[in-house]
C-alpha cells in the first residue's frame, strides 16, 4: 500500500515538472500605454521587412523596434504627416512602402523620409488603378500587389513588366468574377489566389491563366447568401479559416 502511495506521490511530481517545463516554453510581455504604446485599442499589427512591429491604434500608428515605441500622428500643421489617427489596417505596397488605412483614408508612408503621402490617387494612378476606393493590398509568391477595391474588382500590378490587370465582373475583363463586391483575398500558393465575396461565394482564380478554376457556395448557402463582411486567414495545412467581425457567425474552415 506504502509503495503504491510513493509511485502515485512521483507520478504526480513528474506530471507537475512536465507542465511547468512546457509553459517555460511560452513567454509574453505586455505591452500597453505604460510601456509607451499610444492607446490600448489595437486594431491591426504589421511586422516590416526590417523587424520593425507596427500597431495601429485609435490614437496613432505605432513604431516598435523592440525596446521603445515610435508614434505617427496626425498634425494639421504638417501635410506630410499622417492622415488620420484611427488607423485600422497596415499594409505593405510596391517599393515596400507602407498603406496605412485609417477610417478617413489611406496614407502611405515612405521609410527612407519617414513621411507619409495622403494624395493616394497620384499613387494609384502610377500603378494603373483607376479608383481611390482601396480596402487592401496584398502580394503574392510571385512579387505581384494585389489591390483589393471598394466595388471594383481587383487590381493586380506586376513591378516586374510594370504591367497591371484588373479583374471584374463586367465582360471585357480577362477572367469574369463572381462580382465586384470583393471583401478579401487570400494568395493560395503559385499562380492563384481564392477571392471571397460579400455573399459567400468563393472563387480560385488562376492568374497566369486568367481563368476562374474553381466557384465553392456552400459558405453562401450556409448564411442564406446574406451580404456580410467576411475576412479570411490560412493555417499551415492551407485551410482557409473565414470568420466575420460584423456578425456572429463563429467561423468556417475551408479545406
Amino acid at each position: 500500500m506504502y509503495i503504491k502511495f510513493y509511485l502515485s506521490f512521483l507520478l504526480l511530481v513528474f506530471i507537475q515538472q512536465g507542465l511547468r517545463a512546457q509553459s517555460d516554453l511560452y513567454k509574453f510581455s505586455h505591452l500597453d500605454i505604460t510601456n509607451g504604446l499610444s492607446d490600448n485599442q489595437v486594431n491591426c499589427i504589421f511586422k516590416d521587412e526590417k523587424g520593425f512591429v507596427w500597431f495601429g491604434t485609435t490614437s496613432g500608428l505605432d513604431r516598435y523596434d523592440g525596446y521603445k515605441f515610435r508614434i505617427f500622428k496626425h498634425d494639421a500643421k504638417d501635410p506630410f504627416s499622417l492622415g488620420e489617427n484611427h488607423v485600422i489596417g497596415v499594409n505593405v505596397g510596391p517599393k515596400n512602402k507602407l498603406w496605412i488605412f485609417t477610417h478617413s483614408g489611406v496614407s502611405i508612408y515612405n521609410s527612407t523620409t519617414e513621411r507619409f503621402s495622403n494624395d493616394i490617387t497620384y499613387q494609384l494612378s502610377r500603378f494603373k488603378v483607376f479608383t481611390n476606393q482601396l480596402t487592401a493590398i496584398k502580394k503574392d509568391a510571385d512579387g505581384n500587389f494585389w489591390f483589393v477595391t471598394h466595388n471594383k474588382g481587383v487590381y493586380c500590378y506586376s513591378p516586374k513588366n510594370n504591367f497591371t490587370v484588373n479583374y471584374s465582373s463586367s465582360p471585357g475583363s480577362k477572367a469574369i468574377l463572381h462580382s465586384n463586391n470583393v471583401l478579401d483575398i487570400d494568395l493560395d500558393g503559385p499562380n492563384s489566389i481564392q477571392l471571397i465575396y460579400n455573399d459567400g461565394i468563393i472563387d480560385k482564380l488562376d492568374y497566369r491563366k486568367n481563368k476562374i478554376i474553381n466557384r465553392y457556395d456552400r459558405l453562401a448557402k450556409a448564411n442564406n447568401y446574406k451580404p456580410n463582411s467576411y475576412n479570411t486567414t490560412k493555417d499551415n495545412n492551407g485551410n482557409l479559416w473565414i470568420y466575420s467581425a460584423a456578425e456572429p457567425i463563429g467561423a468556417y474552415c475551408y479545406n
